[in-house]
């Protein structure tokens, strides 16, 4: 499985890693904030309010890595609405 990091949503202070498969043989990674997710989803607010194992947590590049089952060019898109302030 090749990682590849996304080209704009892949943030130096993001505080999550989410990783969605862009097809069988490709992950993309996005680094992004949790508050941001938290604040405009239900699901990614249940899913960071959730206690943790510290032993089951995967981390990468510093942060908590969430495998995602999603499309990743969708969870690029939905990001994208986000993040735009306009």
């Amino acid at each position: 499985m090749t990682e590849v990091r996304h080209s704009t949503l892949y943030l130096a202070d993001g505080d999550v890693v989410l990783a969605a498969p862009r097809s069988a043989t490709v992950t993309v990674l996005f680094r992004v904030d949790k508050v941001y997710l938290a604040r405009n989803s239900p699901v990614f607010r249940s899913m960071f309010t959730l206690p943790s194992d510290p032993g089951i947590n995967e981390m990468y590049d510093g942060v908590p890595r969430v495998q995602l089952v999603d499309d990743a060019d969708d969870l690029a898109r939905l990001l994208a609405a986000l993040y735009d302030s306009t």
